[in-house]
């Protein structure tokens, strides 16, 4: 078993997830004057385990705890003010500007942030098969005011589950599966909650080997569930990305051994 914990703090600066999805654009860069550092501290565990089944079947677990709280948290809010893009307020009043053309600033949160949660891996080997299992629960919470909400764009149920069949310098075949749980969106409805899956092969000769992944296979993709902005397309809104844009995807390859 491990048992491990820490103090730290992060300096204010632009590149937040928050203002990257903006593209940057109409963020102001933080006011060292009025944005403090943010502090944190946290505390984690996590104990492994292995044994040999009847069978000869290799089990191994990992179990992982943890737990942070953040002090001053750094966000992002939607100033009033319109961005200044050579148009006097007159035109700025105009139908024609949207929410897209207002002052993005960072800002420290009344509050704090609350992150809990563990994490599940479980191994299953016996000769050539193995079967890899997951799970992660994340309990994420921004208290602020004397309410505590979920923090946005943060599944807190996550499952995975790979299944590799391999005999080495022959032969591997892979099939695995993710799965996220809904998730809260900023100023928004909740996400859907969603599932990948994917296939890999990969035969070996002597020197040459060929392989083929297919990822995504059932084109799981947040435009299958909704759009993923409103408005018109000249001015678009655009929501919160939290699924797949690609869809189904294939690639495959070949490798030469000298």
């Amino acid at each position: 078993m491990r048992l491990g914990g820490g103090l730290g703090y992060k300096l204010p600066d632009i590149f937040t997830d928050e203002a990257e999805n903006r593209a940057f654009r109409n963020v102001l860069p933080p006011d060292p004057a009025q944005v403090k550092a943010e502090e944190s501290a946290g505390i984690n565990g996590d104990l492994n385990f292995r044994t040999i089944l009847p069978g000869e079947t290799v089990l191994r677990v990992n179990q992982l705890f943890y737990y942070t709280h953040l002090d001053n948290p750094i966000t992002l809010t939607r100033d009033g003010e319109f961005a200044q893009v050579g148009l006097n307020h007159d035109d700025l009043a105009q139908d024609a500007l949207t929410q897209s053309d207002l002052l993005y600033r960072f800002g420290n949160l009344d509050g704090s942030i609350r992150s809990r949660g563990l994490e599940t891996n479980i191994a299953l080997m016996r000769g050539p098969v193995k079967l890899f299992l997951g799970y992660t629960y994340v309990d994420a919470r921004r208290k602020e005011a004397g309410q505590s909400v979920q923090v946005p764009m943060n599944s807190p149920h996550q499952a995975s589950a790979v299944l590799m069949i391999e005999e080495h310098g022959n032969y591997r075949f892979g099939l695995e599966s993710y799965y996220y749980s809904p998730q809260a969106r900023n100023g928004d409805s909740s996400g859907e909650g969603y599932t990948i899956f994917g296939v890999m092969i990969e035969k070996t000769w002597d020197w040459l080997t060929v392989f083929v992944n297919f990822e995504n296979l059932f084109d799981t993709r947040q435009t299958r569930f909704e759009t993923i902005y409103t408005g018109m397309r000249e001015q678009p809104s655009f929501r919160d990305i939290y699924a797949p844009l690609e869809g189904r995807y294939i690639n495959a390859g070949v490798k030469i051994t000298l």
